[in-house]
């Protein structure tokens, strides 16, 4: 559901970094910056825009509000992202990978956006096209100015921190594994605060 529409507002970007992956498992994850020297991201946002607009007619009531994280995974990106149409707010997570050299969406998943959420939570599970290999994708946005820190926890322990700051309070990760090796299904979402006290915990 994406708009080929050039009033775009991309008010932040979120720069999130995952470590601590096996390198026998799971593949390293970039982030690219929004302004990356191979235009990239333009072609992302692109793409996007065009996606949407297959579906909603009134294109002067949509406006991506946000391209809030982006990682790489060799030739796949993931983004995370939101956009209002018609007054109501969405969320979402779009798979992509490039083929000869262009970058074409695979999948996407999005929900309508509960703004009175303290955790917003979005995933997504699928194969990747051109490896033989399965990716879980969560990503949301912290509305509780007191959660400090996200814990994001698996089936597999390959648990990943997200410290979030007054700018930062979204999170996009990606788990990765050969199929039929190990399960990576998502267990829990932890909101911890600046104690590290466990303040929130949303099981999956």
């Amino acid at each position: 559901m994406f708009v080929k529409f050039r009033l775009i507002s991309i008010i932040f970007v979120f720069f999130i970094l995952l470590s601590g992956c096996d390198s026998t498992d799971i593949n390293t994850v970039k982030e690219r910056p929004v302004k990356s020297e191979n235009g990239n991201m333009e072609k992302i946002s692109q793409k996007l825009e065009s996606y949407i607009n297959k579906d909603v007619d009134n294109m002067s009531q949509f406006l991506i509000t946000d391209l809030k994280n982006i990682k790489e995974l060799s030739q796949n990106y993931f983004v995370h992202y939101t956009y209002k149409l018609d007054e109501i707010d969405y969320e979402g997570i779009a798979y992509l990978e490039k083929v000869n050299g262009e970058i074409e969406i695979s999948r996407t998943e999005e929900v309508m956006i509960d703004n009175e959420s303290r955790v917003t939570n979005i995933m997504a599970t699928g194969d990747l096209n051109n490896a033989n290999k399965r990716y879980v994708v969560t990503a949301g946005t912290v509305n509780d100015q007191g959660i400090d820190t996200i814990l994001v926890t698996y089936v597999n322990q390959n648990n990943v921190f997200f410290k979030l700051s007054s700018t930062k309070r979204s999170f996009l990760d990606i788990q990765v594994v050969e199929i039929g090796e190990q399960e990576i299904g998502l267990e829990q979402v932890i909101g911890l605060d600046s104690d590290r006290k466990e303040i929130y915990k949303r099981n999956e």
